[in-house]
């Protein structure tokens, strides 16, 4: 859509430039309302083809060969879990670092840099001050968790 729209617009600059003041002044208005018609039609053609799209999907079924087991996993949509910051206090510790493995050092879908953000952004206090000053890098990361999980 956004293509043809780019098209007829780029159309119309080249014959604005053949237009006097008063003839521009006047297509402008009348582009205007060409446009919003354009963009509504697109809209409705759009939402038409959804909902044929959506109409036709959901009279499909879908046949199994046999001998073919089919599973059906549920999925709920569970809360975020909140990391609270790590301040020192060696009892917090495990915890912290269950939850912190759990929820973000085991996400394969992160990159370790962003893992290592992660971390320092969840320190404060004495266990901040172990990685301050340290450049952000995937190897600091694996070296800032080794000083905390031998400290704590």
């Amino acid at each position: 859509m956004q293509e043809i729209l780019d098209k007829l617009l780029s159309l119309d600059d080249a014959i604005h430039d053949l237009l006097s003041d008063g003839e521009y002044a006047e297509d402008t208005k009348v582009r205007e309302d060409y446009i919003d018609k354009a963009k509504r039609a697109f809209l409705k053609a759009r939402k038409r083809a959804d909902n044929a799209l959506s109409a036709s999907t959901a009279r499909l079924s879908i046949i199994h060969p046999p001998n073919h087991a089919v599973s059906i996993t549920p999925s709920v949509k569970l809360p975020a879990i909140r990391l609270e910051p790590f301040t020192g206090n060696v009892q917090n510790w495990p915890r912290f670092w269950a939850q912190f493995k759990s929820s973000i050092d085991d996400d394969a879908s992160l990159s370790t840099i962003n893992k290592y953000d992660f971390l320092r952004g969840y320190l404060e206090g004495e266990p901040r001050l172990l990685v301050d000053g340290k450049a952000v890098t995937a190897s600091t990361y694996e070296e800032t968790k080794k000083v905390l999980l031998a400290r704590y």
